[in-house]
């Protein structure tokens, strides 16, 4: 028989360390990176690439485009993507889009726009509303679902996980200093889901262990056991994934690369949350309602 590896040994003291993580993280990001770096996508502006041929530096066109702080990447070729937020003045498009075209001519020679696009202060708020509230909704159907298939304490287990996982991917974006764009909340729902499926996979075990206890175990003995005995899973489907994905972040660039490395991030993140933080709460909700239940019959008594 396996030995049954005691992951729950550290207890509280494992939750206190994520959250102190978690601050350091938020910490970070707004000393270092003075808040975050929000895409094209979540405050009004304009993004266009442009193609030149003259192959410069991100560094040169970035200095070209300084009278309008342009934000500048470099991406396949000679091919740059430029960010302008707006001054939302009437004219803000055509004159910018003027600006950058006369200006990287006149250094560079000539050059070719390859895709241009506008995005209002409107539709950037509603794409904001409607980012929190696909979030708020995904895990309000989850907990739903774990509470109607397990029991409220996986339900609520689950839930601070899934939390637990949300603010590391928020933290570890804003460190990194990535983009805040519809990429980056792809990467936040895509864990949200794996860590889930993790956490479904040991929480099934966890009650059928309980169901077939026999010989009288301690509740945080059997969760340890079945940890131990979904380890092997576990693993093999984290590091499968993340093998997937590598690829991605050798041979690809842009808003793909930042997303590998986002999820692959989160795999590691989500699969320590799975076997640490949503089993631990889950203890600690069984220890409490344990309690409470011998307070009772003692006060009926």
């Amino acid at each position: 028989m396996r030995k049954v590896i005691p992951f729950l040994k550290a207890g509280r003291f494992t939750l206190f360390l994520s959250s102190v993580a978690i601050i350091a993280m938020f910490t970070l990001t707004f000393v270092l990176h003075g808040g975050f770096n929000l895409g094209i996508d979540f405050r009004a502006g304009m993004t266009t690439t442009i193609a030149i041929p003259a192959s410069p530096s991100t560094e040169e066109v970035r200095e070209t485009l300084a009278a309008i702080n342009a934000n500048v990447q470099r991406g396949e070729g000679n091919n740059y993507l430029i960010r302008v937020t707006t001054d939302n003045s009437a004219s803000f498009r055509t004159d910018t889009e003027n600006y950058i075209n006369s200006a990287l001519t006149s250094r560079f020679g000539n050059i070719e726009v390859l895709f241009s696009e506008f995005i209002d202060a409107s539709f950037s708020l509603s794409l904001i509303i409607g980012t929190i509230a696909v979030i708020i909704v995904a895990l309000a159907l989850t907990t739903g679902y774990l509470f109607f298939r397990f029991k409220l304490n996986y339900a609520l287990s689950a839930l601070f996980s899934t939390l637990h996982d949300i603010l590391f991917m928020v933290g570890f974006i804003g460190v990194m200093g990535f983009e805040v764009n519809t990429t980056a909340i792809a990467a936040i729902l895509t864990i949200m889901a794996y860590s889930l499926n993790d956490t479904i996979v040991i929480f099934d075990r966890i009650r059928e262990v309980t169901g077939l206890n026999k010989k009288g175990d301690g509740y945080t003995h059997l969760i340890n056991t079945a940890i131990t005995n979904t380890l092997d899973r576990t693993i093999t489907t984290s590091t499968s994934t993340i093998l997937a994905l590598v690829p991605l972040i050798i041979f690809t660039m842009g808003n793909i690369y930042y997303f590998a490395i986002a999820v692959v991030f989160g795999i590691i993140i989500g699969s320590y949350s799975s076997v640490f933080i949503a089993s631990s709460i889950l203890n600690e909700l069984h220890q409490k309602n344990a309690l409470k239940a011998a307070n009772l019959i003692k006060a009926k008594k």
